[in-house]
């Protein structure tokens, strides 16, 4: 069985980076991306700024940038009317009547 340093060792003489430590990793990566630079094997890119996050979802909400997750999903149910509809039956009604939605359901299938 290798050990981790006779691997490290292999790698580095093989030309891979190899940091000495977590700690060492970032330095690693630039001495690593200048070299690359300074060879003309890579050119730095342009830095964009990232778009702005809203604290949490009621700001983005309120702002108009998201909509609230839905919570329920179902292709029978219409709220483009100013009240929502299940099989075409108004909530109210269903409310009113002790009906499920269920009830809806069955009553207008064809």
């Amino acid at each position: 069985m290798e050990s981790a340093q006779a691997k490290n060792k292999a790698l580095k003489e093989a030309g891979a980076v190899v940091p000495t430590s977590y700690e060492a990793f970032e330095s690693a990566i630039k001495e690593t991306f200048e070299k690359l630079f300074e060879e003309g094997k890579i050119a730095p890119v342009k830095e964009i700024t990232p778009p702005q996050i809203p604290e949490d979802l009621n700001t983005a909400i309120k702002s108009g940038k998201v909509r609230a997750p839905t919570h329920i999903i179902s292709t029978i149910s219409d709220d483009r009317c100013e009240e929502p509809c299940y099989a075409g039956v108004p909530m109210s009604m269903i409310v009113e009547k002790g009906m499920g939605v269920g009830d809806a359901i069955s009553s207008f299938v064809v």
